[in-house]
């Protein structure tokens, strides 16, 4: 996809003139830690992992962002859902003071001594499910070079589109009211939220986004990973949670299993060639 144009229509409606500039593929909110200097004077110390040619990561500037994707309203009916995510749950997941929000259940689907699952007994499963929808829909109708080579095809982008376009209001409390009906239908795509027990420098830091080759996409945004099933088999270890669970549910690895889950995905994508981003999994 070329360059957009302010004289191009909006994306997601498809309706008004695509007038908004420097909209986030991914939410700030949810990389914003990346942004900040490793020490004081230091450099960023956040990775970007994309087709750069041979340099397959880019020190963060800023998060991925694009000028007329979106109009004016659309950007704005985004930012309803991730103002909602990002003050519900975002900001307040390791802050002991809300703790009874979160509880967490020793299920262990991924492995018996490394993954448990958080429950956001507080979230609503619609607003969790856009948020994911959007990132994932975003990174593939752009036209950013990290994206390139990230696509989910014309059919799973026109369906996920007018998903959006059907659910996403122009207020907070308007799309909420939709989600109550929404959250209760089966998800078009089951999805999965994965992330770190526990936040360390170790933990965090990368953006990525891969096709994997078996009918799955996957966006790593800093320290979370969204592993979302577009052929809608879910694989049995994921089968256990945040399928049809009555609240949203995170699945949370160790620390230590996290650094090596995430450091497999960084060394199996440098081992590929510049402009192909494909993974075995």
């Amino acid at each position: 996809m070329p360059d957009r144009l302010p004289t191009d229509v909006c994306l997601l409606c498809k309706q008004n003139l695509a007038d908004k500039r420097a909209s986030h593929i991914i939410p700030k909110f949810m990389t914003k830690g990346m942004l900040k200097p490793s020490r004081p004077g230091g450099g960023n110390q956040g990775f970007i992992m994309g087709t750069y040619g041979k340099r397959r990561f880019a020190v963060v500037q800023d998060t991925p962002k694009q000028d007329y994707l979106f109009c004016t309203r659309c950007e704005a009916r985004f930012e309803k859902v991730e103002t909602y995510t990002a003050r519900k749950f975002f900001s307040r997941f390791r802050n002991p003071a809300f703790r009874t929000e979160f509880p967490v259940d020793n299920r262990s689907y991924y492995d018996s001594n490394n993954a448990d699952i958080m429950r956001l007994v507080n979230v609503s499963r619609g607003m969790m499910r856009l948020l994911v929808y959007s990132i994932l829909w975003r990174a593939s109708v752009c036209s950013l070079e990290m994206y390139k080579h990230f696509t989910l095809g014309p059919e799973v982008e026109e369906i996920l589109r007018t998903e959006l376009d059907s659910v996403l209001t122009d207020t907070e409390p308007g799309t909420l009211a939709v989600c109550d009906t929404y959250s209760n239908s089966e998800p078009t795509f089951p999805y999965v939220m994965l992330a770190s027990a526990a936040k360390t420098d170790e933990t965090g830091n990368m953006i990525a986004t891969f096709n994997l080759e078996n009918g799955r996409a996957l966006i790593l945004a800093n320290e979370f990973m969204m592993q979302v099933f577009l052929d809608g088999q879910v694989s049995p270890s994921a089968s256990g949670f945040n399928i049809r669970a009555q609240c949203p549910e995170v699945g949370l690895f160790s620390p230590a299993y996290w650094r090596s889950f995430v450091g497999r995905i960084a060394r199996t994508a440098a081992e590929h060639r510049a402009g192909n981003m494909g993974l075995d999994a």
